[in-house]
C-alpha cells in the first residue's frame, strides 16, 4: 500500500493494492489447472464483475499517462506500479545463471538455438529490443533483469518459438516485478458469447493481431524494468538488452493490449462503422472472431478492420473465412491455412475445440491420455479438457463423476483406486480419441426472414444434473435444429432429493437459455423460448407462488422466473429428454451413437404444431411442504374429488 515513488513526470500518481496473478510457467501446476477448468466450466453462467476501486484507479492511471506517437499513431503506455519500486532487489545474477542453463540447452538442441537467435535478431531489427544504456552510478532507481526461456512448438506453421519472460521471478528482496505491478481490469472478451455469435450467421471470419503486445511502445522511463540478457555465441560477453515495447510475461501486458484497442476504437472508430462494432465485441486475446449475414458485409468488415488497426500500426493477419470470394480479396500474406483454435493454452490441453473452414464445422482434437490411474492423474487430465460450449458435456460429466467417486473413497492423491474405477478410466482413455470424428456444424442456419426459437431441456439424477439448449430455425417451411450449448453439474456431496435436483436443473436451464437469448436477440430476433423438464413436481413448484415453499425451493423458483416466465416451461417424456445424458454421463462411444444428443428428440425437427406440448392444470396437484405429491384434485361431472396420487402422467393435447 502507499504511493508510487516519484519517477520523472509522474510524481502525483498513486495506485493501491490488487490481487496477484500466478507466475507464468511452462507447465501449469495442478491447482492452477483445476482453477482454470472451473473458470471455463462456469463461463456460460458468469455475470460481468464490477470493477474494484484498485481497477478504477488503474484505469485512471492509463488515461492520465497514455500518449500517442504523432508520426506512427502507436500508443505509448507506462507500467502501472501498485507498490514501491524500491522494494525490488537485484535479479542480474539469477538471470545470468538462468541464461547459462539456457545456453546448455542450445548446445544439445541446435534447432532450438537457431529459432531463439532468429527471434532475437527479428526483435532487434524491428526495434522491439535494443542494447540497454549503461546505468549511471548516481542513479538510484532500480533495474529489473528478467530471466527468460523458450517454448518450441513444431505444430505451428508461423511462430514456432515463443519466448517466455519470467517477470514473476523473485529478486534478492523476495519480490518480483509482477508483485508490484497492477494487473488492471479484466477486459478479456467473453469467449462463450463470442463463440455463440460466431455461429449465428452464414459467413464466418477470424483474424489474428500480429505481435499485438510488441506494437505498443513502452515509456522510456519504464524500460529499465524490462531488461534481459543474451548473446549469440558463448565466447561473447553477455549483453544486457531492454524491451522498447510492451512485452510478454508482465502481469499488466494483457490489460495494456486490450485497453489500447479500446482507446483506438474510441479515437478512430467513428470512421469505421462495422469495424467499431466488431472490434468492441468480438476480440478474445489477440483474435477477432465473428460472423455476418452476407459475403458483401464480410468483405467490408474485413477491410474496415484492417484499416482501423493500421491507424495504430497493428497488423491483422491469418485471416480465415468459409467464403473463398471474401478471402480472395485479401492479400495472400494475410491468410491462414490451419484451423482456428479457440483455446490458446494448447500445451495444457487434452481435448480442445477448433474450427475447420473447409467443412465449416467445429471439431475436437484429442491428444493421447495417460492411462495410469490415480486421483492426481485423473484430476489433472480432466482439468485439461476444454469444452466451453458443452458440445461433449456428457463425456466431460462422465469424467467428473469419476473424480467424485474417488473423493468419496477418501483416497490419497497417489493411491491406486479400486479395480472397477481403474478399468473404467482405461476404457475412457481408449475411447476419448473417438471424439476426433465429431463434427459440430458452425452455422446455426440463421438467414434473413427466418424464425428462430430456442428450446431447452433439463434433467437430474442422484449423481448430476444438467441443461441443454437447441436452436429451432424455420425458413420457408424448412426446419433446422442445432445443438447450441449445454451445461452439467455434479450433484452436491450433501444428498438432495431428486425433486430438488430437478429444480436445480430447471434453474440451470433458465439461466443458460436466457444467456443465449440475450446474446442473440441483439443481433437477430428470437421469436420464442421453450423449456422442457420431465419432472411434474418441478413444474408445480415453478407455476406456484414462491412464498408457499420452503427457502430452498422458494429461492430457486424466484431465480427461475426471473430468467424465464413460468408459462415457458412444459413437460416432456423422459424418453424424449436429451438432458438425460447430462444427468448420468456418457462414454465417448455412447455419445457418438446417441439418438437424441446432437439434434434433440425427433419431434423437434417438426413444425411447432406437432410438438407434444401438454396443458396441465398445476393447481390440481397438491404438494406437501416437503415437495412430495400425495393427492390431486379431480373434477368430474358430479363434483370435485380428492384422490391419492400413485403416478403423474400428463396426457397430450392432441
Amino acid at each position: 500500500m502507499g504511493t508510487v515513488p516519484a519517477l520523472p513526470a509522474r510524481e502525483n500518481v498513486t495506485l493501491t493494492c490488487c490481487s496477484t496473478l500466478p507466475a507464468h510457467a511452462e507447465e501449469d501446476p495442478l491447482d492452477t489447472l483445476v482453477k482454470r477448468f472451473c473458470q471455463i466450466d462456469e463461463s456460460p453462467l458468469r455475470t460481468p464483475p464490477t470493477q474494484s476501486p484498485a481497477e478504477i484507479e488503474c484505469e485512471h492511471f492509463f488515461r492520465e499517462t497514455t500518449e500517442r506517437d504523432k508520426e506512427t499513431g502507436r500508443y505509448i503506455v507506462s507500467l502501472p506500479f501498485r507498490d514501491d519500486i524500491f522494494s525490488l532487489g537485484d535479479t542480474y545474477e539469477t538471470a545470468r545463471k538462468r541464461f547459462l542453463m539456457l545456453e546448455r540447452k542450445f548446445e544439445a538442441a541446435p534447432e532450438f538455438k537457431a529459432a531463439y537467435d532468429s527471434v532475437i535478431h527479428e526483435y532487434l531489427e524491428k526495434g522491439y529490443l535494443s542494447p540497454a544504456p549503461l546505468v549511471d552510478s548516481d542513479n538510484c532507481y532500480p533495474v529489473y533483469v528478467i530471466p527468460h526461456h523458450g517454448v518450441l512448438r513444431t505444430d505451428k506453421t508461423t511462430t514456432k518459438l515463443r519466448m517466455v519472460l519470467d517477470a514473476s521471478h523473485k529478486s534478492s528482496s523476495g519480490r518480483s516485478l509482477n508483485d508490484i505491478l497492477h494487473s488492471g481490469p479484466n477486459l478479456q472478451g467473453d469467449l462463450f458469447a463470442i463463440i455463440l455469435n460466431f455461429r449465428l450467421f452464414a459467413t464466418a471470419l477470424s483474424a489474428d493481431c500480429k505481435q499485438m503486445f510488441l506494437q505498443i511502445i513502452m515509456n522510456k522511463r519504464d524500460r529499465r524494468f524490462q531488461r534481459m540478457l543474451y548473446r549469440f555465441h558463448p565466447q561473447e560477453e553477455l549483453t544486457e538488452y531492454e524491451f522498447n515495447r510492451v512485452c510478454f510475461g508482465l502481469r499488466s501486458s494483457p490489460y495494456h493490449a486490450l485497453r489500447v484497442i479500446q482507446q483506438l476504437i474510441a479515437d478512430d472508430g467513428d470512421s469505421f462503422r462495422l469495424a467499431k462494432i466488431i472490434a468492441s465485441r468480438y476480440i478474445y486475446m489477440d483474435d477477432i472472431v465473428f460472423s455476418v449475414m452476407s459475403e458483401e458485409e464480410a468483405a467490408s468488415a474485413a477491410n474496415e478492420l484492417i484499416e482501423l488497426f493500421k491507424r495504430a500500426q497493428f497488423d491483422l493477419v491469418k485471416w480465415t473465412c468459409n467464403s473463398d470470394s471474401v478471402l480472395s480479396a485479401l492479400p495472400s500474406s494475410y491468410k491462414m491455412s490451419e484451423p482456428l483454435e479457440f483455446d490458446k493454452t494448447a500445451q495444457f490441453k487434452i481435448l480442445g475445440l477448433s474450427w475447420d473452414k473447409s467443412c465449416d464445422c467445429f471439431e475436437f482434437k484429442v491428444t493421447k491420455l495417460d492411462e495410469r490411474c490415480s486421483k492426481r492423474i485423473i484430476l489433472a487430465t480432466v482439468a485439461r479438457i476444454w469444452d466451453i460450449m458443452g458440445f461433449v458435456a456428457p463425456v466431460v460429466l462422465f469424467a467428473k463423476l469419476l473424480i467424485k467417486d474417488l473423493w468419496l473413497l477418501k483416497l490419497d492423491w497417489d493411491d491406486c483406486p479400486p479395480q472397477q474405477i481403474v478399468e473404467t478410466w482405461k476404457r475412457f482413455c481408449i475411447e476419448l480419441p473417438l471424439l476426433n470424428d465429431v463434427k459440430i456444424p458452425r452455422h446455426l442456419g440463421v438467414f434473413e426472414h427466418c424464425v428462430v426459437r430456442l428450446v431447452g431441456f433439463s434433467d437430474a439424477s442422484e449423481r448430476a444434473y444438467g441443461a441443454v439448449v437447441y436452436a429451432h430455425i424455420t425458413q420457408a417451411s424448412q426446419v433446422t435444429t442445432r445443438l447450441v450449448c449445454a451445461k452439467s453439474k455434479v450433484s452436491p456431496m450433501k444428498p438432495l432429493s431428486i425433486a430438488r435436483l430437478e429444480l436445480c436443473a430447471a434453474e440451470l436451464l433458465a439461466r443458460l437459455i436466457k444467456r443465449v437469448h440475450d446474446t442473440y436477440d441483439s443481433r437477430y430476433h428470437i421469436s420464442d423460448m421453450y423449456a422442457f423438464t420431465d419432472s411434474m413436481v418441478t413444474l408445480c413448484w415453478i407455476n406456484s407462488s414462491p412464498h408457499r415453499w420452503q427457502t430452498f425451493v422458494a429461492n430457486r423458483v424466484v431465480k427461475i422466473i426471473d430468467n424465464l416466465p413460468a408459462a415457458n416451461f412444459h413437460h416432456v417424456a423422459g424418453i424424449d429428454n436429451p438432458a438425460d445424458c447430462l444427468s448420468r454421463g456418457l462414454t465417448p462411444e455412447r455419445l457418438i451413437s446417441h439418438p437424441l444428443w446432437s439434434q434433440g428428440p425427433s419431434w423437434l425437427a417438426q413444425d411447432l404444431s406437432l410438438w407434444p406440448i401438454t396443458n396441465t392444470d398445476h393447481n390440481t396437484i397438491a404438494l406437501d411442504n416437503d415437495g412430495i405429491v400425495r393427492v390431486a384434485t379431480v373434477k368430474t361431472a358430479r363434483g370435485t374429488l380428492v384422490r391419492p396420487v400413485v403416478r403423474l402422467c400428463p396426457l397430450p393435447t392432441q
